[in-house]
């Protein structure tokens, strides 16, 4: 009984524990954000193709089946969850909460590109993409997030809806497209806090009729 009675307490921690602190997982080419149930893919896996190829693969049996564009929200959550600034404060937000506070998000996302250019956002260890958010019928919005350890020239930076005048059929060898799906069903927390719950409730049921 007390083996029973650990096991369903350990449960209910994880349970409790995994609702608390999301995370994301490096999956290699995507990454999984636990709380809000997404997988992004590297943007390394979409660097220099047009947004209107992309599209052109998100359908079955494309290369990026089962994806879609990111929207702007969604980008500004996922920045939001891995840095804990409010999901308002994100957009062209200065990251000098800490040193190097967003950095690993570059990487996990995919670095586009490598410089030590100091002239364009561009052209810094940046996670850029474009996003579902249209500009105009021939242009989309794109997302930012660069990394610039000299911050007496720039802080840490992240924006979406930032215009970089590139048309749907144009691509860019410094910029990809931030796709996201919904993660593969795997168990979460709150069903495994109602599932110990559950389990709790007939341990007890069992313990009266004995």
């Amino acid at each position: 009984m007390i083996r029973i009675r650990t096991i369903l307490a350990s449960l209910l921690l994880f349970g409790l524990f995994s609702s608390a602190n999301a995370a994301l997982i490096d999956n290699g080419s995507y990454t999984s954000d636990t709380q809000t149930g997404l997988d992004w893919l590297d943007l390394t896996e979409t660097q220099n193709k047009s947004y209107d190829y992309v599209s052109s693969q998100l359908g079955t049996g494309g290369l990026y089946a089962g994806y879609a564009y990111a929207t702007s929200s969604q980008f500004y959550t996922l920045v939001s969850n891995y840095t804990g600034v409010g999901a308002a404060d994100v957009f062209e937000h200065d990251f000098t909460e800490g040193a190097d506070s967003i950095d690993p998000l570059v990487q996990l996302l995919g670095n586009t590109n490598t410089s030590n250019s100091t002239n364009s956002p561009s052209l810094m260890n940046s996670a850029y993409g474009l996003i579902a958010d249209q500009y105009d019928a021939n242009t989309h919005w794109a997302a930012l997030i660069y990394d610039r350890d000299e911050a007496s020239i720039y802080n840490d930076f992240s924006i979406a809806e930032y215009y970089r005048g590139l048309a749907n059929n144009q691509a860019d060898v410094n910029i990809g497209s931030y796709l996201v799906r919904q993660t593969a069903s795997i168990p979460e927390s709150p069903s495994i806090f109602l599932l110990a719950l559950g389990l709790l409730g007939l341990f007890g049921v069992a313990r009266r009729k004995v």
